[in-house]
């Protein structure tokens, strides 16, 4: 299993100016810091040099706070990836917070990848349950992992494919 993570960084906006636009970033290091209670998350580097995401303990599971290019730490979303490959030419991996249309029972869906109870769901409100757990949907063949779907988009950068409800 690969330990692989993304992070989203929402648009900067001061004085009602847009500084950047949103964008996804891939965090190549995680490193925890027990003396300053963070979590110091660093990017490959960039134009504007290496980046870094910093947690601080205990506030909320998915917000983060990320520096670019100021000194002042940003909100961030951080994205696990699921060991799990959509069926795509392009075998696009799957990420906590991805928008996956998938065949369920002969029938397609629309769904938001979710952590949650120590396992990855698609969360879907015209599934009976509201969600499906991936161990009901994957396929494997020995380490390789895949759903019969594709990504379509994540609910960051794409937030007007979820016209609906996914809250559990």
């Amino acid at each position: 299993m690969e330990n692989k993570y993304r992070a989203w960084i929402p648009p900067l906006i001061e004085n009602g100016e847009e500084i950047y636009n949103g964008f996804m970033v891939n965090v190549d290091v995680i490193s925890f810091n027990p003396e300053n209670k963070y979590i110091e998350a660093w990017t490959e580097p960039t134009s504007v040099g290496n980046c870094l995401i910093g947690m601080f303990g205990g506030r909320t599971r998915d917000k983060f706070y990320y520096d670019y290019p100021v000194n002042a730490l940003r909100p961030y979303v951080l994205m696990q990836y699921t060991n799990v490959h959509d069926e795509t030419d392009d075998e696009t991996e799957i990420f906590n917070h991805d928008i996956v249309e998938f065949e369920y029972k002969d029938k397609t869906y629309i769904g938001e990848v979710k952590f949650e109870a120590g396992i990855y769901i698609l969360a879907c409100n015209s599934l009976p349950d509201s969600y499906i757990t991936f161990f009901d949907i994957i396929n494997c063949d020995r380490d390789y992992f895949w759903i019969n779907g594709k990504v379509i988009g994540n609910k960051y950068e794409n937030p007007k494919i979820i016209d609906f409800e996914t809250s559990l």
